[in-house]
């Protein structure tokens, strides 16, 4: 067996050692100062774009009651006796700097059925809420018993209003209107303990759908003819139902993506810091700690061309050139 004679000295060994902490702390370094820039860059575009656009929606269905004849009772809900709801999402982001938002448009248009099943004439108030009250409305339109009110304001948040409906009778409720927010839209049906003939039907111009946590999933689906889905949430009868909602498809911001390949780049030098130690003892090649420095600098080209190239060129442009450029650096040196 041959014997092998030229290795590296423990003196030489430390000072690689020593390379590769300061090259793992400058890699922290440079991922924190780009996680810290996407913090910063991330909360300032949101609150400019919220308040351009307006924040998420929470559409609440609607709620009807009436005051009983007897005073010391409380006032008793009176759900309507249908709904059916129809919503239109077009998917529109927004880049801001560095970071894209989740930004939708919603047109919303629903026809409700208020219907008195009480044995008397009573008085219902009718009670509608907006889904936001820092978002703009257009095209609002209200519509009770065929009559078009122009002239109502919400309060608080919520548009109400009150009809006289006698035994029995039938009125249709007509709401549409045309809105802006990010990041999800839902209808909330928490407060309907029971509700029947519900149907609620969302377009999308996305296919990448994702429904919110604890919201239920459609009951059809199929595919629609602008590249997104036709879904329909169709309730005959249902007991506690649940709230139906959709998350805007997720956005990939290109910092924290380099953030978080520098935090775990002293992984894979390490490994070919110890095939190079391996291979030199093994063929009788020492290398001088200096080669090291070198092939270390050549690791962290990678790292600081993609977190520069990445606020300029698309994510995968940037990782492929950053990727060339390090490649060509450590095998010629190597070479």
């Amino acid at each position: 067996m041959k014997k092998i004679t030229n290795t590296l000295s423990i003196p030489q060994l430390v000072t690689i050692g020593f390379i590769f902490v300061g090259v793992s702390v400058a890699w922290l370094i440079l991922g924190g100062t780009l996680s810290d820039r996407h913090t910063s860059a991330s909360s300032k575009a949101k609150q400019s774009v919220t308040g351009h656009w307006g924040p998420s929606h929470s559409q609440a269905h609607p709620s009807v009651w009436y005051l009983p004849d007897n005073p010391e009772d409380l006032r008793r809900q009176l759900p309507p006796a249908s709904g059916r709801v129809d919503v239109n999402l077009t998917y529109e982001p927004v880049k801001k700097g560095l970071t894209s938002s989740r930004t939708f448009m919603a047109k919303f248009d629903a026809t409700y059925q208020i219907t008195n099943t009480t044995e008397s004439a009573k008085t219902l108030n009718i009670t509608f809420p907006l889904p936001s009250e820092d978002t703009s409305y257009t095209d609002f339109i209200w519509e009770l018993d065929g009559k078009t009110d122009e002239n109502l304001m919400p309060e608080y948040g919520e548009i109400k209003k009150t009809v006289m409906l006698d035994a029995g009778e039938t009125v249709p409720l007509k709401v549409s209107y045309t809105s802006r927010g990010m990041d999800f839209w839902e209808y909330r049906l928490g407060n309907a303990e029971r509700i029947r003939n519900f149907l609620l039907s969302m377009e999308t111009n996305f296919e990448d759908i994702d429904f919110l946590t604890g919201s239920s999933s459609p009951t059809s689906r199929r595919e629609s003819e602008n590249g997104g889905w036709q879904l329909t949430w169709d309730y005959p009868d249902v007991i506690r139902p649940q709230d139906i909602g959709m998350d805007m498809p997720t956005i990939v911001d290109p910092a924290p993506v380099a953030a978080k390949i520098s935090f775990f780049a002293p992984i894979p030098l390490a490994f070919f810091f110890a095939i190079l130690i391996i291979f030199g003892i093994l063929r009788g090649i020492t290398l001088h700690p200096m080669h090291y420095i070198f092939l270390a600098g050549g690791f962290f080209a990678f790292h600081l061309l993609f977190a520069y190239m990445v606020d300029h060129l698309p994510l995968h442009v940037a990782f492929a050139l950053a990727s060339l450029v390090s490649l060509g650096l450590v095998g010629s040196y190597v070479r």
